[in-house]
């Protein structure tokens, strides 16, 4: 928090130089002052004008504090000519006390203004280091993050290219399958025709039998009618496998793709979910700032 100094008040100081103008000025000395020589000593700056880098603080030399006075008593006490008897000693006291006064303001004023110095630069000083700490932590902060976000880059490329992985695979997996189905039931087909074969081949015998009108023609027509239902039957059997054998196909292929589809969609559902988890990772991290 920074100190406020209060404002030194100059008034006194302002009115002392006006009276002491006022007195060298009276209308009955004007006509001597050419010829009159000053009275007063010279001001002597008793302040060290070096300054440090961080601090700055007034060096007066004791010794030459009382000097202004001294010299003036001497210079009182000293004959001086023609103007000795109309030289007023109540003046020249007033005028050394509003010396002295002027003297002691100034000091004041300078000791006041270095303590205003110091103050301004220990605060800058703390500012510094302040600032300084402030760019330390956020530069940590900003380097964490980044760590951050590499490893999470890094964990979800990891995610993607086993996804991907496993999705082949299961591509892989699927197309096998069914180039194995279309094997068997290619084998299937090739079974059915051999049946068909022999199922015309039946029928072709079947008819060359039913010309015959020989005696053993009740007997060949039984062996026809018996071949006839049992070719019949193997017909119903054989279209009945069939049948089943699709049915199975279908629900095996039906199955399959529900769990290629389960695992899509699961394999989905868990990379939405990490990346949601990662946007609100980095969502928390940066909420502070």
């Amino acid at each position: 928090m920074a100190r406020v100094f209060p404002k030194q008040s100059h008034a006194g100081i302002y009115s002392t130089a006006h009276q002491f103008q006022v007195l060298d000025y009276v209308p009955r000395q004007r006509s001597k002052q050419k010829s009159k020589p000053s009275t007063l000593p010279p001001i002597l700056q008793t302040v060290d004008t070096k300054k440090s880098k961080m601090k700055t603080l007034p060096t007066v030399q004791p010794g030459l504090q009382s000097k202004p006075t001294l010299w003036m008593t001497s210079q009182l006490r000293t004959p001086l000519g023609p103007c000795r008897g109309k030289l007023d000693p109540g003046k020249t006291q007033t005028k050394i006390q509003l010396i002295r006064t002027m003297l002691r303001n100034r000091r004041i004023s300078h000791q006041e203004l270095c303590n205003h110095e110091d103050f301004l630069s220990k605060l800058t000083v703390e500012l510094m280091k302040a600032i300084q700490d402030m760019e330390e932590s956020s530069a940590m902060k900003v380097r964490v993050m980044l760590q951050q976000q590499d490893v999470f880059s890094t964990i979800i490329n990891i995610l993607e290219c086993s996804n991907q992985k496993k999705l082949q695979q299961m591509k892989c997996e699927l197309q096998e399958w069914e180039e194995k189905e279309e094997s068997k039931i290619h084998n299937l087909e090739q079974q059915v025709e051999q049946l068909n074969a022999k199922i015309e081949k039946t029928h072709e015998e079947l008819s060359f039998v039913s010309t015959y009108k020989d005696r053993e023609y009740p007997i060949k027509s039984v062996q026809v009618a018996d071949l006839g239902h049992q070719l019949q039957q193997m017909k119903e059997s054989q279209q009945d496998e069939l049948e089943d054998l699709r049915e199975v196909c279908r629900m095996v292929l039906a199955s399959m793709s529900n769990q290629i589809q389960k695992k899509k969609k699961k394999l989905l559902r868990k990379s939405s979910m990490l990346t949601r988890r990662l946007s609100c990772t980095r969502l928390g991290t940066a909420r502070p700032y």
